[in-house]
């Protein structure tokens, strides 16, 4: 699989290599094998900020007070704010989801 789509926002961006994922959040990259990702959350973003998570195995979940600060610190997340980028996310999303169906 050669399909290669990318997402950025202000927060960071996210990146679908057909093999892996490449995210960069906050000065930090984490590159992230297809084989080792379990699944992945798309929220659209409207009143309230989007984000995608991949969710990793063997990844420890993120402390905080509550989720959405949780999403802030998270390395495997990035979030964006305007509606404009959801279908940009939404289509990473998608390409990994395939990928892991296949």
């Amino acid at each position: 699989m050669s399909e290669s789509v990318k997402a950025e926002s202000l927060n960071g961006s996210i990146e679908f290599l057909g093999k892996g994922v490449i995210i960069k959040t906050r000065g930090t990259t984490s590159t992230v094998a297809l084989d080792r990702v379990q699944s992945v959350e798309f929220k659209k973003a409207g009143m309230m900020a989007g984000y995608l998570k991949v969710n990793v195995a063997g990844a420890d979940d993120v402390k905080a007070r509550n989720r959405t600060q949780a999403r802030q610190q998270d390395t495997h997340t990035v979030q964006f704010s305007k509606s404009s980028k959801n279908a940009e996310f939404e289509a990473v999303a998608d390409a990994i989801n395939r990928a892991l169906l296949s």
